[in-house]
């Protein structure tokens, strides 16, 4: 699909540019005010911050070098796979409002959203694991980032809670040098773009649906006709866009979600 073709599907308040786009996302749009607050579900269900839970294998007291995050079963189940793997390090024993203000800040940056999409996301509960919190506890919340082959590429760490985006994103592009044919940043501009056009085109589906209500009620048949034909219209311009995904989403070899995947770190929702 074009992307004038796109930028003719508008809503108030709403621009192409991609600087604006991850606040579309994650915001109520005006024809989703009402009955519905917060992003389409089919971008929801696209988002990056799903996390599987990851649990650490017993510590070896024999083997005091023994890497347990990159000897998991996760990190091991995606390198064999040839697959980039991530670990959120976190302790549920923590504040947990601070906790949830954390995650909610960096699972919603732009850059971070759509970048875990290239990686098998786990997350790793130090809570209960009194040998993993000695080692890792001074450091939590913490990112660790592996890859294809499962090595260890970079860390995050965001100790006291002080977000600072750019230090999982480095840790991000470290572990995806080199990893699939559109590297770490093309993959994210033209991913977080597709979201941005999948929320477009689902807000003027809305507005069509609400229109076609309105005529059906005042029977018009002209412009009903013209309700129809852009209704087809924009199934073609989704389409496009869906086959448009799956090219994007082969070229970067995003590996398929864990099943058992649990969204964190969801925006509030407004009311209404």
């Amino acid at each position: 699909m074009s992307k004038s073709s796109l930028c003719r599907i508008t809503v108030p308040a709403v621009s192409c540019a991609v600087a604006s786009i991850f606040t579309v996302l994650t915001t109520s749009l005006p024809a989703q005010g009402r009955g519905r607050r917060g992003p389409p579900e089919a971008v929801r269900q696209r988002w990056g911050n799903y996390f599987a839970p990851v649990k650490l294998a017993a510590a070896d007291q024999g083997k005091p070098d023994r890497d347990r995050m990159a000897d998991s079963e996760h990190v091991k189940g995606a390198a064999g796979k040839h697959h980039l793997s991530l670990l959120y390090v976190f302790d549920s024993s923590a504040d947990k409002d601070k906790q949830q203000s954390f995650e909610q800040v960096v699972m919603n940056n732009g850059k971070i959203n759509s970048g875990l999409r290239l990686f098998r996301c786990g997350s790793v509960d130090l809570a209960g694991d009194d040998a993993a919190k000695k080692e890792f506890g001074g450091r939590a919340p913490l990112f660790i980032t592996f890859d294809e082959s499962g090595k260890r590429a970079a860390e995050a760490s965001f100790k006291g809670f002080h977000v600072t985006p750019v230090k999982l994103v480095q840790a991000m592009r470290k572990a995806a040098s080199g990893y699939g044919k559109l590297g770490f940043d093309g993959f994210v501009k033209g991913y977080t773009k597709l979201l941005h056009d999948l929320t477009l085109i689902d807000t003027r589906r809305q507005a069509l649906a609400t229109k076609r209500t309105r005529l059906e009620k005042k029977p018009n048949a002209k412009a009903l006709d013209g309700v129809v034909k852009d209704e087809a219209a924009l199934r073609k311009q989704e389409n496009e866009l869906l086959d448009a995904e799956r090219k994007m989403l082969s070229l970067a070899k995003v590996p398929e979600r864990d099943p058992a995947a649990k969204l964190v770190g969801e925006p509030r929702r407004g009311r209404g």
